[in-house]
């Protein structure tokens, strides 16, 4: 379930002053996260079930996860198909 906050936040961060002000980006996709993962340290993960089912083990302890539906993710994605992630 994903909050009204959440989505606010994410929908925000589509403006590069508020970007620059949070200092956060969103990555979307699943290639996309999948490079960045490893690489970088991730504050919050907003993905499907089936998504996390899959790949939730490989993430680190600390990171926020959100599971959501697809009506969801459609709805907080700054995409118009967005992939799961």
């Amino acid at each position: 379930m994903i909050t009204k906050s959440i989505t606010s936040l994410v929908r925000s961060l589509e403006h590069r002053k508020i970007r620059t002000e949070q200092r956060l980006f969103v990555a979307e996709g699943r290639k996309c996260v999948g490079d960045l993962l490893p690489a970088m340290r991730c504050n919050m993960l907003i993905a499907t079930d089936a998504w996390l089912t899959v790949h939730g083990d490989a993430l680190s302890p600390d990171v926020r996860l959100v599971g959501v539906t697809e009506a969801e993710l459609q709805r907080v994605s700054l995409q118009r198909a967005p992939q799961q992630v």
